[in-house]
């Protein structure tokens, strides 16, 4: 049996030097590039510099993250899809990569929001218990 090859993740960075645009890995060699430490230890961000006015551009090959969300934001993020008229996926898109085109200082921010608002409702759920457990 043979293994089947399949095609690396290449980035474009138009500032860097030229790569070849189309490369094959086989499925036990690691695919991309290195990614390249800054000085904290953590990967250093894309430049994605405007080229053409689109927003992004991307491959088109999709993956699946799991991620733990507060039920209410899923219901919230339901029903918006719902009178939309939209793909959940697509407002996901949207939001994440509206969010990642903001300053450090105002992604960190809002993470803080919504780490008080998630210490907020843990709160408010245990008194509710506890309240309800005295009776």
């Amino acid at each position: 049996m043979t293994t089947q090859k399949r095609r690396s993740l290449q980035i474009d960075d138009p500032l860097g030097p030229s790569q070849p645009s189309e490369t094959t890995t086989s499925a036990d060699e690691p695919s991309g590039p290195p990614a390249e430490a800054s000085q904290n230890g953590r990967p250093k961000p894309v430049e994605r510099p405007p080229t053409d006015g689109t927003w992004r551009t991307w491959s088109g090959v999709t993956g699946v993250g799991s991620f733990r969300l507060p039920h209410e934001l899923l219901t919230e993020l339901g029903d918006t899809a719902r009178e939309l008229r939209l793909p959940i996926g697509l407002i996901v898109t949207a939001a994440i990569t509206q969010l990642l085109d903001q300053p450090p200082d105002t992604i960190a921010a809002l993470v803080d929001r919504a780490d008080d608002a998630r210490i907020q409702g843990r709160r408010r759920a245990r008194r509710h218990r506890t309240e309800n457990a005295g009776d």
